[in-house]
Formats: structure tokens, C-alpha cells, sequence
């Protein structure tokens, strides 16, 4: 941490340090939960508001809901979920700062849309796939337990995600109907954006925080990259950018012959995934704006698995 932040940090008083709980970035956090940290703190940053990024196993049952992420503040409050942590965040800053707080109906609704297309796709491609399943998430979400306990916690685990995914009518869709969704997702939601900067009024919201979450996980989290970078646990937050040629001097543009065809017979899931966010260009746009904007200038000294101040 650098040496100035480290003074602001003491020099804050409890009560004004606002603490972001994610699992370990490096080891443990599965897609889902990674959006939902990106969403979390690309929104804070947008609000100009300081926040401690803590990293723990346990963050899941550190509350009844067991939602990831989870912010404390003061001592006493704690608030889960990104769109809890919205909601907390516009009613405490409201009168500070109006411009991010303008909700609608129709911003309310686009974003539920958004986080349930992403968040179901990404619970089905992490559990149902056996083969994601067996090599990437069994693996993480295990992680912090010693066995036999390892086994029945992620199995535990399975079995709960199973019957979120068969309440909301996705368990028995085949991999063709779960890129449908996410495709016409993103056709929405580049057909909004169009040549814009940011979804609504040119400005960005909790709504381009939350596109931003999920499109920078599935691209760091997502097979083919999860097999190989396993082993070696570096997710650095910025070097997506670099190894997509997604960088200043493309303008944010991703250099790709990939096709994002959901047509084929012999369909690998997660390459798939993310060639189909990856054929949006101006999403991927608007993903280096928010990077550049409110990221970059943390990339140097952010640590992985440990906890991080952002100012």
C-alpha cells in the first residue's frame, strides 16, 4: 500500500471507512461472485467514495444471505449483494452528489435483466458443465477446506445452485438456449449503447459498473484461461487488457478472426461465452473506459489474496 494512502487510511476514523469483502481473487473466487466485486467497486469509484477491499475464505457465511460481496459500514452495518450495496450507496450519497442517483423504473428493470442473464449463465457454465465443474470450480470453491469436508461443502453447494437454476427455469435448457439468452442480452445492450459513452445519458451508473463486472469475469474467469492460469493464480486486474490487445493504442478495440456462432454441432461452452462477449465492440469499449477511468491507477500496487485501499 503506498505510503500516502496508508496516512489517509489511518486518518480515517472507523465510522468513515466503508470495507468491501470479496474471496480470494487469486485462489477462490468463482465468475459470479467476481462480477458482482468488479460491479461493487467500479460504483464506488464512480462515487468517489474511499473503500477498504478486504479478502477472506469465509466471506459466504459471514452473513444469513450468503451473498458475495458483502460491505460493512461503521460496525454495525452490513449490506450484501450489488444491488443492496446500490441502493445503500445512493441513499447515503444522495444529497452529496445527484448525478449517479437518478433511478428509474427503466434503468431498475434494465439492470435486473442484465444481472439475472449473466449471473444464470455464468452459475450454469461454472456447475452444470462437468468438465468446468470437475477442473476449475470444484477446485476453487473448495479451496479453503482440507478433505473429506472440501467434497461435501462443494457438493452441498451444487445442490443449492441447482435449485436457484430450476426456480428460474434455467437447469433444463441446453448450452445452445443459455448463449441464446446471453447473446440477445448483449444485442440489447449494445443496441442502447450504440456509439454512446456510457448506457443512459452519457454518463456512467451502477448500470455500466454492473456491465463491467460481469464482461471483465468472463473473460478472466472463463475457460480456455482458467485451465491454464489455475496453477499459477495470476488475475491481475489489468492484464485482460494487454493480453486481448485491448489497450490505448487500439482504442479499446479487440483484434479478433474468432467467431461467436452459436450454431455449431461441436459447441465448447465457455470458449463460446466469451467469444460471443468478445464480438461487441462498443461494450468492449465502454468495459477500457471504465478501466481507464477508474481502475488504471490502482493496477501497480494492487495486491492479490490481500486487502487493498482505494482513495
Amino acid at each position: 500500500m503506498p505510503i500516502i494512502l496508508d496516512f489517509y487510511y489511518q486518518m480515517l476514523s472507523k465510522k468513515d471507512i466503508i470495507y468491501l469483502y470479496q474471496h480470494l481473487e487469486k485462489s477462490q473466487i468463482l465468475t459470479n461472485e467476481y462480477a458482482h466485486s468488479l460491479a461493487s467497486q467500479a460504483y464506488l469509484h464512480m462515487r468517489n467514495i474511499p473503500f477498504m477491499l478486504k479478502m477472506k475464505e469465509n466471506v459466504e457465511f459471514m452473513t444469513e444471505q450468503g451473498e458475495v460481496p458483502l460491505l460493512r459500514y461503521n460496525e454495525n452495518m452490513i449490506i450484501t449483494g450489488f444491488e443492496h450495496i446500490v441502493k445503500f450507496v445512493n441513499s447515503k450519497y444522495l444529497e452529496n452528489d445527484l448525478k449517479l442517483c437518478d433511478i428509474n423504473y427503466e434503468k431498475l428493470a434494465f439492470m435486473k435483466y442484465i444481472d439475472h442473464t449473466f449471473t444464470l449463465a455464468e452459475i450454469y457454465i461454472l456447475w452444470k458443465d462437468e468438465d468446468v465443474y470437475s477442473r476449475f470450480t470444484a477446485l476453487r470453491y473448495g479451496f479453503p477446506y482440507s478433505f473429506p469436508l472440501n467434497k461435501i461443502m462443494t457438493y452441498s453447494k451444487k445442490r443449492s445452485l441447482f435449485k436457484y437454476l430450476k426456480a428460474h427455469d434455467w437447469f433444463d435448457l441446453n448450452l445452445k438456449q443459455v448463449l441464446t439468452h446471453v447473446k440477445t442480452c448483449c444485442d440489447r445492450l449494445s443496441l442502447r449503447l450504440g456509439a454512446n459513452s456510457f448506457i443512459f445519458d452519457n454518463r456512467p451508473t451502477e448500470i455500466d459498473a454492473l456491465i463491467y463486472g460481469h464482461i471483465y469475469a468472463i473473460l478472466t474467469l472463463s475457460p480456455p484461461m482458467l485451465y491454464q492460469k489455475h496453477n499459477e493464480g495470476s488475475y491481475e486486474h489489468h492484464s485482460i487488457f494487454d493480453s486481448f490487445q485491448f489497450n490505448s493504442r487500439t482504442n479499446g478495440k479487440y483484434n479478433s478472426t474468432k467467431t461467436s456462432s452459436i450454431d455449431s454441432d461441436q459447441i465448447y461452452m465457455p470458449e463460446h461465452l466469451r467469444n460471443i462477449v468478445l464480438s461487441y465492440e462498443n461494450l468492449l469499449k465502454l468495459c477500457f473506459r471504465i478501466y481507464q477511468t477508474y481502475f488504471e491507477k490502482f493496477k501497480i500496487n494492487d495486491k492479490k489474496n490481500s486487502d487493498n485501499f482505494y482513495q
